[in-house]
C-alpha cells in the first residue's frame, strides 16, 4: 500500500509506548516470531533495531528519539540478565547494533539526545 513502517501511528503516542517497552523489558518474552526484518537475530535484538534505526534521528521528534536511546539500553541490560532467553550470538547483535546507531544519535541537534547516546556509548 506504499506506507512505511511506523507511518500510521500517531507520534504523540511513541515516547510513552518506547517508555514502556525499557522500563517493562525485564518482561519480554522471547518466545514469538518477532523479527524487525531478516537481519533480527531476536526479540531482543528486533526491539534494539526499531528504536535505534538511524532513519529515527530525521523522522522523530527530539524529545522522542532520547527516550528511544534510554529505551535501547534497558532492552540491552535486560537481554544481558535474560540467560537462556537471549542467545550469545543475539547479545552480540544487539551491542552491534547500539555500537553503530549510538553515534548518529550523538550527532542530534538536541542535547538532551546527544548526551543520552554519549552517555550510553562511552
Amino acid at each position: 500500500d506504499g506506507t512505511t513502517r511506523g507511518e500510521c501511528v500517531m507520534p504523540e503516542i511513541l515516547p510513552g509506548a518506547a517508555w514502556i517497552v525499557g522500563e517493562y523489558s525485564h518482561l519480554i518474552e522471547t518466545d514469538s516470531e518477532i523479527q524487525y526484518d531478516v537481519m533480527s537475530r531476536g526479540t531482543y535484538h528486533s526491539i534494539i533495531q526499531a528504536v535505534m534505526a538511524p532513519s529515527n534521528v530525521d523522522n522523530i521528534l527530539t524529545s522522542t528519539q532520547s527516550v528511544y536511546v534510554q529505551c535501547g539500553m534497558k532492552v540491552l541490560a535486560a537481554a544481558s540478565n535474560a540467560g537462556k532467553k537471549c542467545s550469545d550470538v543475539e547479545l552480540e547483535a544487539c551491542a552491534e547494533t547500539l555500537t553503530k546507531s549510538l553515534p548518529v544519535f550523538m550527532q542530534s541537534v538536541d542535547v538532551e539526545v546527544q548526551e543520552r547516546a554519549f552517555t550510553s556509548y562511552h
